[in-house]
This record gives C-alpha cells, sequence and structure tokens, in this order.
C-alpha cells in the first residue's frame, strides 16, 4: 500500500473521509461523507453508496474518484468552495448596497490589491 494511504487501514464506520472529485475541469473539488461499513475483506463502503478498495481506490469505476485524508487545507478548500457559490449574483448584490457600503468595498479592494 502506498505510504500516503496508509491511514484508510485504520479507518471505520462513522469515520469521514474527502473524496477527492477533481478532473481535467475542476480541481479542488472535494466532497466529505463517513464510512458507513469496512466488509471482512477492507472494502470500504461508504454513506453516498460507493465502495472502495483496502488501498482507497474506487471499486468497479473507469475513472476512480480517491479517498483522500482530511486535512486543514481540505477543509478551507470546502469552505471557499462554499462561500463563493452563496455569492451568486455579484452584481445584484452590489447594486443594492449603499454608499456606505461600497466605500468600504472599495477600501477593502484596495487593501487586498483585488482588480
Amino acid at each position: 500500500m502506498n505510504r500516503d494511504m496508509e491511514w484508510v487501514k485504520d479507518l471505520k464506520p462513522g469515520d469521514e473521509v474527502a473524496v477527492d472529485k477533481s478532473s481535467v475541469w475542476t480541481r479542488n473539488s472535494y466532497q466529505i461523507t463517513k464510512v458507513e461499513k469496512i466488509t471482512p475483506t477492507g472494502r470500504i463502503k461508504l454513506y453516498d453508496g460507493s465502495q472502495y478498495y483496502p488501498n482507497g481506490r474506487e471499486l468497479g469505476q473507469s475513472y476512480s474518484y480517491p479517498l483522500k485524508k482530511i486535512t486543514p487545507e481540505i477543509l478551507e478548500i470546502i469552505k471557499r468552495r462554499d462561500l463563493m457559490y452563496k455569492i451568486k449574483d455579484v452584481q445584484k448584490l452590489i447594486g443594492s448596497l449603499s454608499s456606505e457600503r461600497l466605500e468600504i468595498l472599495l477600501q477593502w479592494q484596495a487593501e487586498t490589491k483585488v482588480e
């Protein structure tokens, strides 16, 4: 087993894992799910229905979404993605801001060097 995947052998039902759904078109696309069951042969069944070999590779798929240990970096990527998704209609949001709030936004933009 790959040294990076040693943690997989310690999984138990109820543990949370990240599934790396990244592809050619999307990068850093993670989904958090829980382990539902570990079979006697070491196969890992997740609550989303997917199954994985003991080495962390997805079972029976032509393109496998690997399991990843949840790290602070993965949690930050997910948090950032979720926050950006919530800011869907920025133009509408900006259009509804008062002059005072627009000035605060402009100041923030200058401080963070967002252009």
